[in-house]
């Protein structure tokens, strides 16, 4: 189970199977999926596609704390927009 925080929003997200649905991220399911090829490692996402982004400063702190395979996961990092975090973290933070 992680708890992820953008901003002054958050939600639970929870992976495990048979489970997803004691999550309130909206995305669950996709949210999973993408933390899954990344081992529930958050700071390894990727950039999806070749969208690009305006250079509008509007910086959007995200973390992501909690359990991940019985292990403790931890990451926090600021995105230099909205759009970035979108582009960097796919369906993750998208809540």
């Amino acid at each position: 189970m992680l708890l992820l925080i953008a901003d002054k929003r958050f939600t639970v997200l929870v992976c495990d199977p048979g489970q997803v649905h004691r999550s309130t991220h909206p995305k669950a399911k996709q949210a999973c999926d993408a933390l899954e090829a990344v081992d529930g490692v958050a700071g390894r996402l990727k950039q999806a596609g070749t969208i690009t982004c305006t250079m509008e400063s509007d910086p959007v702190s995200v973390s992501a704390i909690g359990m991940w395979d019985g292990r403790m996961s931890m990451h926090t990092r600021t995105y230099g927009n909205r759009c970035e975090l979108g582009v960097s973290t796919g369906p993750v933070f998208d809540f």
